[in-house]
């Protein structure tokens, strides 16, 4: 609380209130960001709130290159584990569980709703037949209709999402859309409106030989992601991608699995914020026509928003004026009222 004594108008008194959403760990130098996931990993015993979180893995035909189908499933599985023993914290909520959910996709979809059974959810991951068997990858990439599957399963109205988790879409693919790109963009676009975070990894996309095709899904998966730290780009060279986490996967397990340790550090964010609080004008006030309060809301992994009150009669709930600033894009939310004024002699205004 912060307290100004004003000169023929009165006190005012501050508080922010700010709201947690999640980002993830972002920096330039590679090894260092490797050995942040692994630092995180180790850290993450418990989380703020529980998540729902749908994984969306790409099982068309350039799977199989190599062993990446393979690969994707073991790091997948090894991701529900991280997050299954970063519990919820009880005293956040009552709803002390995550959820987990797939969605497979090629030229046809196959979904498993979201379950509070981490091992059934591995259990699906690692059946030789089924929706991830390894006889699947085939086929072009129907990847709006997948988007839009998920959606709705992070939808309350079709399905049983938790009311006060972080609703996260992690969409792992190795190229663009087969089908209407824009069409698969509107989805993604769609999910994020209703405050789905979209996380994507771009899978050896480096190794696309057609340079249009790969700029198509080089964009793609900058497009689709929340924020440029909800992108990730895993390349089999040292090559790299404007706007997202680039990562050289000369051991493509290992890496993917520090992808998942990243996001796995941020869907269970513990570090709290730190709030710094001006006005305009400072110092003590004189007869004041008009006021201007400015919050700016630091952290380390982000926000969804924070808000200022402000009133000139705090007794009145009616009388309450908010400003609410919302920013997914970044780890500082600068917020300000408008000028507030003018302003009566002796007359209180209480902002919060």
């Amino acid at each position: 609380m912060f307290q100004l004594h004003l000169k023929q108008t009165a006190r005012i008194f501050l508080f922010c209130l700010v709201v947690f959403t999640f980002g993830v760990f972002c920096n330039d130098d590679d090894d260092k960001n490797l050995q942040r996931a692994e630092k995180a990993e180790a850290a993450v015993t418990e989380c703020k709130g529980p998540a729902d979180v749908l994984l969306v893995i790409d099982r068309s035909a350039t799977m199989n290159n190599g062993s990446k189908f393979s690969i994707t499933k073991t790091a997948s599985v090894n991701f529900i584990n991280k997050l299954f023993a970063a519990t919820p914290d009880p005293s956040y909520n009552e709803y002390a569980y995550h959820q987990v959910g797939l969605i497979a996709f090629n030229n046809n979809i196959d979904a498993e709703p979201l379950n509070q059974n981490g091992n059934y959810i591995q259990g699906v991951i690692n059946e030789s037949t089924g929706i991830f068997g390894n006889d699947y990858p085939s086929d072009s990439r129907r990847t709006s209709k997948a988007i839009q599957e998920a959606d709705k399963e992070l939808n309350p109205v079709f399905s049983a999402v938790n009311p006060v988790a972080t609703r996260t879409i992690i969409v792992l693919t190795d190229g663009s859309p087969y089908y209407d790109i824009d069409l698969a963009k509107n989805s993604a676009d769609a999910a994020k409106t209703k405050g789905v975070r979209i996380i994507s990894v771009g899978l050896e996309l480096d190794t696309i030989s057609n340079s249009t095709e790969r700029t198509k899904a080089e964009d793609f998966i900058k497009y689709i992601a929340s924020t440029p730290t909800d992108c990730y780009y895993v390349s089999t060279t040292e090559a790299s991608l404007e706007n997202c986490i680039s990562i050289s996967a000369a051991d493509l397990e290992s890496e993917l699995d520090g992808v998942y340790n990243n996001i796995t550090a941020a869907l269970c964010d513990e570090t709290p914020p730190s709030v710094n609080i001006s006005r305009v004008p400072a110092g003590t006030l004189y007869n004041v026509d008009s006021l201007k309060i400015t919050s700016t809301a630091t952290d380390d992994i982000g926000f969804k928003s924070h808000e200022i009150k402000w009133s000139d009669n705090w007794s009145n709930a009616e009388d309450i004026e908010t400003v609410i600033c919302s920013d997914l894009t970044g780890k500082i939310i600068n917020c300000e009222t408008e000028s507030l004024g003018p302003f009566a002699t002796g007359e209180i205004i209480n902002y919060r």
